[in-house]
């Protein structure tokens, strides 16, 4: 639980230091907390050789990278830069998952509701 609580604070302090203030942080933030989701799920449905979901979430994933980069370059920052701060999201997301498994799902689901 204390982890888990870490893990959220870490995850809070990233996303303060990625963004200007002029930009709507939260919104702009979903962005790379949903594509790392959708990447590690991606690479799970892979890894267990579930290709069709495997497909959906790359295509999901390909999605938000994609606008993640995009954020990023309105921020002055560049494609390194924000496939740095997306594995940063991925890294705390597979530390999550092992600490507190049960977070993700709904996380995807809240994830799938907003980027339908």
């Amino acid at each position: 639980m204390l982890k888990g609580f870490f893990l959220f604070i870490a995850v809070v302090f990233i996303s303060d230091q990625a963004f200007s203030d002029g930009d709507r942080k939260e919104n702009q933030e979903y962005i790379f907390q949903c594509g790392a989701l959708y990447g590690v799920m991606m690479k799970a449905y892979e890894e267990n050789k579930e290709y069709d979901q495997y497909r959906i979430y790359k295509e999901k994933f390909d999605t938000l990278a994609k606008n993640a980069e995009s954020t990023f370059e309105r921020n002055g920052k560049n494609k390194k830069e924000a496939e740095a701060y997306m594995q940063k999201h991925v890294d705390l997301l597979v530390q999550l998952a092992q600490t507190d498994g049960k977070s993700l799902p709904s996380l995807r689901v809240f994830c799938d509701k907003l980027f339908q």
